[in-house]
């Protein structure tokens, strides 16, 4: 079918300079919104691709059900439009008139996740397959060459972190499982038109092969004092593919399989004061994946090329905790994105530029990605706030005016006499109600000589202080005159105290109850 024999002509290069893409296992889209500066910070699930010390910062875990990350340049859909339009031509004239996307570089990635499981401290991932596909077009008219890469990866991803000393450092590790499939061929243009052994699957392109890795990582907070808006500081290294494997544990087919690439990456995170609906700011600087040894082979990801290509600046500012805008510099490229959090649904964009050269702005190549979870996640985590501030929920508590308190004992100051005639009830009301106070009259000095009455119930209550409980008259029938005192096995009504007789008067402390009934006249 001529359709598929010049496929591989929409996806181009230019000639004069062969792609030099950092191929990575995976990557977070929501990094790349914010210029792939990640490796300081890592608080989520691609902490697993990034630095693993990451996990004991992640407040917000997630289960997923379903993971889709796509990748892709603007100029794949005007070339199929393109190729479309020209199917009943010949490929003479459909050569000629792709030639308008040579040197403009395509790219196209396709990535699905599985079963994915992340929270505080403990991520797995199951990843079934993330794709890498790039294409350069050599050459002019017949003597066209089609260059090909794909690269595909899968496996089981574990990640552990742990923090010490209050949270201040973070340590973390990743062990993975992996399956790469991969190469890279060229092909002309008459293998192309005569579909001869023309085939984009990377299987057929290289090899396949199983290998197992490890990264390790750490994230130190640094203990500097809060100045301004900056409420804190950290910094993070990570150590990634350990082994540098080359896929050589188990051959699943013939051929060289692309091996991965020992990197070493170095990041600082600030965090800034938040204002109105703007949780925090995150403001994170890479200088990120500088090569270790594993592999050399540029064409297959080798960190190689200027100091600029890994260096990476982005900044995050959730706002309200599920709307979260990104932007950075990727390589020298700017970067924008958002991310959508509404728990069960999770959302990602992310438009960015990838340096195919050596170099820096020579050969960028703009792309657009998206992800796309289906789960559940838990809700997003508290924003940070400065040492000396207050909730916002208990300032708004603290804030609600409280009502004005009026007793109908205390008369107002500025109270004037209402209107009546004389004799008339006062008018009951309440405070605030707009009717009138009772005013209270004080109430009558007694003479401490006179006896206080008898209660109906027979008991005495005492106040202030130690005292004589004066001994009441009997009404009925008459008494002899005399003091009573208390009889023998008397006690007090309030603690039990048994009460000594023969004494014209009791001494009592205050609140001492005493009952009347139990007293008896001395002889």
């Amino acid at each position: 079918m001529r359709l598929a024999r010049i496929l591989a002509l929409l996806l181009v290069a230019t000639p004069a300079l062969a792609v030099k893409e950092y191929y990575a296992t995976s990557r977070s889209i929501r990094a790349l919104g914010m210029g792939g500066a990640f490796y300081g910070r890592s608080d989520d699930d691609y902490a697993l691709f990034y630095n693993p010390a990451g996990l004991a910062l992640n407040r917000q875990g997630r289960f997923n059900l379903l993971d889709i990350r796509l990748q892709m340049a603007p100029s794949v859909l005007d070339a199929v439009k393109d190729l479309t339009d020209s199917a009943n031509t010949k490929v003479d004239q459909i050569v000629s008139k792709l030639t308008k996307y040579q040197g403009v570089p395509l790219y196209g990635g396709v990535g699905v996740g599985l079963l994915s499981y992340s929270r505080e401290n403990f991520a797995l991932g199951i990843m079934p397959a993330d794709l890498k596909m790039n294409f350069a077009l050599l050459g002019r008219d017949f003597d066209t060459q089609v260059d090909l890469t794909v690269i595909s990866d899968s496996g089981v991803f574990l990640g552990y972190g742990r923090s010490f000393m209050d949270d201040a450092l973070a340590v973390g590790i990743t062990v993975k499982g992996m399956v790469r499939a991969g190469g890279k061929k060229t092909y002309t243009l008459l293998e192309i038109a005569q579909s001869q052994n023309f085939d984009i699957d990377p299987q057929k392109l290289g090899g396949v092969g199983v290998g197992a890795d490890a990264d390790i990582g750490a994230i130190y907070r640094l203990p500097l004092p809060q100045v301004g808006p900056l409420l804190r500081t950290s910094v993070g290294v990570s150590l990634n593919n350990l082994l540098a494997t080359k896929f050589d544990l188990t051959s699943i087919t013939g051929g060289a399989v692309p091996g991965l690439v020992r990197m070493f990456s170095l990041g600082g995170h600030a965090v800034l004061q938040g204002w109105e609906w703007v949780d925090n700011v995150h403001v994170m600087l890479d200088f990120a994946e500088f090569s270790l040894g594993g592999q050399t082979d540029p064409d297959f990801g080798a960190r190689t090329g200027s100091f600029f290509k890994h260096v990476n600046l982005g900044v995050e500012a959730p706002i309200l905790g599920f709307f979260v805008p990104r932007v950075g510099i990727h390589q020298g490229h700017m970067t924008a994105g958002f991310g959508l959090d509404l728990r069960v649904f999770k959302f990602d964009f992310a438009t960015y530029a990838e340096e195919l050269s050596s170099g820096i702005n020579r050969l960028p190549s703009r792309r657009y990605a998206l992800r796309i979870q289906i789960g559940w996640g838990a809700a997003p985590p508290a924003p940070i706030l400065p040492k000396d501030a207050v909730p916002s929920d208990k300032k708004k508590k603290d804030e609600t005016p409280k009502e004005t308190e009026q007793t109908i004992d205390e008369k107002p100051q500025d109270a004037k006499p209402t209107d009546g005639k004389p004799g008339d009830k006062p008018a009951e009301g309440k405070p605030g109600d707009g009717k009138a106070v009772e005013e209270k009259k004080p109430a009558p000095v007694e003479d401490p000589t006179k006896p206080k009455p008898v209660p109906a119930d027979g008991v005495i209550q005492l106040e202030d202080g130690p005292k004589t409980a004066p001994v009441p008259e009997p009404t009925a029938p008459p008494a002899p005159q005399g003091k009573f005192n208390a009889p023998s096995g008397a006690r007090n009504a309030r603690n039990g105290m048994r009460l000594r007789s023969g004494r014209p008067a009791i001494e009592a402390k205050p609140g001492d109850r005493f009952n009347v009934d139990a007293l008896r006249e001395s002889p």
